[in-house]
């Protein structure tokens, strides 16, 4: 891959000089395709990603709007990243975690990197209070 010469202008006003970087080439290299070894509860039919209406569940500090505004300049976010932190993961019960939780905006700018957490219909196990 070439990367041309750049000269980016001088800025007198802030004391700026101008920057000139030379180009260059980078040589390409070949990386073969490799599959991921998981149990088949993380397959990608068993897989899904988080309805954007429940966020604000996950996460009450979740904002609808900037979040929109972020995913519709970056779309690649609706595929599920398997580098994301979780994915193959089992919980403390034995249960995959199996959801994508794309990567979110919260109110106060704050950007939230995807993760893979439990789907709420996995048939993980709850806990009831017996009161006598």
């Amino acid at each position: 891959m070439h990367l041309p010469a750049v000269t980016i202008p001088a800025v007198p006003s802030l004391g700026l000089p101008a920057q000139h970087t030379a180009g260059q080439t980078i040589p390409g290299q070949h990386i073969a395709g490799t599959c991921i070894g998981v149990p088949a509860a993380f397959a990608p039919q068993n897989t899904t990603v988080t309805d954007p209406s429940a966020y604000s569940g996950i996460d009450p500090q979740y904002s609808p709007d900037l979040t929109s505004r972020y995913w519709s300049r970056a779309p690649d976010t609706a595929i599920p990243d398997t580098n994301a932190p979780g994915f193959g993961e089992l919980n403390a019960a034995g249960y995959p975690k199996n959801q994508y939780v794309r990567p979110y905006i919260k109110r106060d700018g704050t950007q939230v990197g995807g993760y893979w957490r439990n789907s709420p219909s996995d048939g993980l196990p709850t806990c009831r209070v017996v009161s006598c």
